[in-house]
């Protein structure tokens, strides 16, 4: 369950989330800090409070607070109330907008597609060591 927040209207918590859309139009992301939602998140320059242990979880969620784009809460279950001190702490403090979008200018100056190909180009190629004789 993700929980989004735009200040000007209430939260919406959904299960399935279209990140292009939502993200676009809200504040902070509550999230239980899977790698693809995080992400997401970053690259649109939205802050996250974080709640999750699970899989990859409390790796993901201790660079988001690291990196100070968010908030780790270090559990699986918050209290509502720690939730709802978390999220105000985030949209009242403008350091976390401000190193979330820095990411997300980040993630912009990033050639993804670029990256992949030279990485698959420089493995096709064999080294220069294979191609020597052996002695």
């Amino acid at each position: 369950m993700n929980l989004v927040v735009a200040a000007s209207t209430q939260p919406v918590a959904a299960t399935k989330v279209y990140f292009a859309w939502i993200l676009s139009k809200a504040d902070v992301f509550v999230t239980n800090g899977g790698y693809g939602g995080v992400n997401q998140a970053m690259s649109f320059g939205v802050p996250l409070v974080c709640a999750g242990l699970t899989e990859d979880k409390a790796d993901v969620n201790v660079r988001v607070g690291w990196s100070e784009v968010g908030i780790n809460l270090e559990t699986d279950k918050p209290t509502p109330q720690v939730l709802r001190d978390a999220v105000r702490t985030v949209l009242d403090t403008d350091s976390y907008r401000l190193r979330a979008s820095l990411m997300a200018e980040e993630f912009r100056m990033t050639d993804t597609r670029g990256e992949i190909l030279r990485a698959i180009n420089a493995a096709d190629r064999p080294s220069r060591a294979a191609l020597m004789p052996a002695k």
